[in-house]
């Protein structure tokens, strides 16, 4: 047997009133569904190909439902599908809800068998049928518009959230666009009880959750990024897509779809209320039968049942086994996406080797008009452009603009990071800015840039140099004054050697 996909919310609906769409559900339009909560057990054929079966169960104000679908694939017709349903309600007027997706080989025939996986249809059916929540986030089918002023709650509320149990994914326009690259309402359905998905509205907003979470886990520009439940107090590794990369994928939403699809089968419980029920409903089945019976059948009776203590005694220490296997899974898990940030930053030293080399950085803006397009992604509290310096970034000399974009971005991080410590670096600018942000720096220049910015005069010789050593038409510079009273960087110049 194979699992390939679960998930699990809450809706404010009265079991009575979610049962009759997951029948309906389950029929596939072939005739009338039966009433799945009045019969306590009952199966019935959907068409010829399709069965299903279930059983009810009540204790109380407690009702629990398990609904089985089961028919073969369409294409591997020794290989069924078999959708779960579990339905549990312990007080009125609030049910929830789980459906989870395998399949399982008919026959022995060891070879590979192709799957489509799509989300099961009865999932938006419950998300339009009322108020739906996991870990006190609402559910919904369509994305979730953003904008400036909501920021702030949403990033306390519910990126930092620790009830919160489904992945958020923020999807961002790219600037001159109307409209994101990958829709997010189709990303919306696509990922129902999988992930939430919120659209960023604007460049403002995405400005504002980029210093809220922080430069290290922003959403690229244009681009998506997916925060794990846990995000803030977690070691893990939160994916993002770039714009270029959303351009040139259009499988994304399904790729997406496949990796959280995966994690979900662990990650999904069976219901506890509909577990306990069907025990209790067996359990009250052997007592009837065991005070009816004869002395011969009661004596095998209770030998079965100490037969049953003993397995149940063996269950808890494989499932004790079992958690601290997944422990250690997740444990190496953590190593991994160690490793693999690791790895990232050795890569990225080979590109910035590259790159001193004149070669473009693979991702970033290939011309200086996409350049100017991204410019005010460049500004911060700790960075700011002169007008001058602004209009070089359009249409500049220095031949590699990816590099420079790259170098900016770079100086960005340091300019954040020195504000950040109030200049109080404990070293020279100089080593400071190499150690740390692999930028090299210069102090002094035997010629002065002057300029003015908010009204104030500045003389620059600092300046972040580009491929030195070069002929004057491929050495790049950045030359900035440092404001020592307001804690940031002002740069003046962008280009080649002055």
């Amino acid at each position: 047997m194979q699992d390939l996909y679960a998930t699990t919310f809450e809706c404010d609906e009265p079991i009575e009133g979610v049962a009759p769409h997951v029948a309906e559900w389950a029929m596939r339009g072939f005739g009338e569904p039966p009433d799945i909560l009045a019969t306590p057990r009952g199966n019935k054929s959907v068409d010829r190909h399709r069965d299903m079966r279930w059983a009810s169960f009540r204790s109380g104000e407690r009702r629990a439902l398990e609904l089985v679908l089961s028919h073969p694939d369409s294409a591997e017709h020794d290989v069924a599908w078999v959708s779960t349903v579990e339905l549990a309600s312990s007080s009125p007027g609030h049910t929830y809800f789980t459906v989870r997706l395998t399949r399982e080989g008919q026959s022995a025939r060891l070879a590979p068998a192709a799957v489509v996986l799509r989300r099961p249809a009865i999932v938006t059916n419950l998300l339009g049928l009322g108020t739906a929540k996991t870990g006190g986030i609402p559910l919904s089918g369509s994305a979730t518009v953003l904008s400036a002023d909501q920021v702030d709650t949403f990033v306390s509320e519910v990126l930092s959230s620790r009830d919160r149990t489904l992945p958020a994914l923020l999807v961002s326009t790219p600037a001159g666009y109307t409209r994101p690259l990958v829709d997010p309402d189709v990303l919306a359905d696509e990922l129902a009880g999988l992930a939430c998905v919120f659209l960023l509205q604007g460049h403002l907003a995405w400005r504002r959750v980029t210093d809220a979470v922080g430069p290290d886990s922003r959403v690229p520009p244009g681009g998506m990024r997916l925060y794990w439940p846990g995000w803030g107090e977690t070691d893990l590794r939160h994916p993002w897509w770039t714009r270029s990369s959303l351009e040139d994928d259009d499988r994304i939403t399904r790729n997406i779809f496949r990796m959280l699809a995966r994690l979900s089968v662990i990650r999904t419980p069976r219901d506890p209320i509909l577990r306990e029920l069907k025990r209790h409903a067996a359990d009250e089945a052997r007592r009837e039968l065991v005070s009816s019976a004869s002395t011969e059948l009661q004596e095998l009776f209770d030998e079965q049942e100490h037969e049953r203590t003993r397995l149940e005694g063996e269950l808890e220490t494989h499932v004790e086994a079992l958690k601290t296997s997944e422990e250690r899974i997740i444990s190496l898990e953590e190593d991994l996406t160690a490793q693999r940030a690791q790895w990232a930053a050795v890569s990225s030293s080979s590109a910035q080797v590259a790159q001193s080399e004149g070669e473009e950085a693979p991702g970033n803006p290939e011309t200086w008009a996409d350049v100017a397009g991204l410019a005010d992604e460049l500004e911060s509290d700790a960075l700011k452009f002169t007008d001058a310096a602004k209009e070089m970034l359009s249409d500049n000399p220095y031949p590699f603009p990816s590099r420079m974009w790259w170098a900016l971005n770079r100086f960005r991080e340091a300019a954040d990071a020195w504000r950040a410590q109030d200049g109080e670096i404990g070293q020279r600018l100089k080593e400071w800015v190499l150690t740390e942000f692999e930028l090299e720096i210069s102090l002094h220049d035997n010629k002065q840039l002057e300029f003015e910015f908010d009204g104030e005069s500045y003389v620059s010789e600092e300046h972040v140099k580009l491929d030195d050593n070069k002929s004057p038409d491929k050495c790049g510079r950045i030359y900035f004054a440092r404001d020592n009273d307001r804690k940031r960087f002002i740069v003046g110049h962008v280009g080649l050697h002055l």
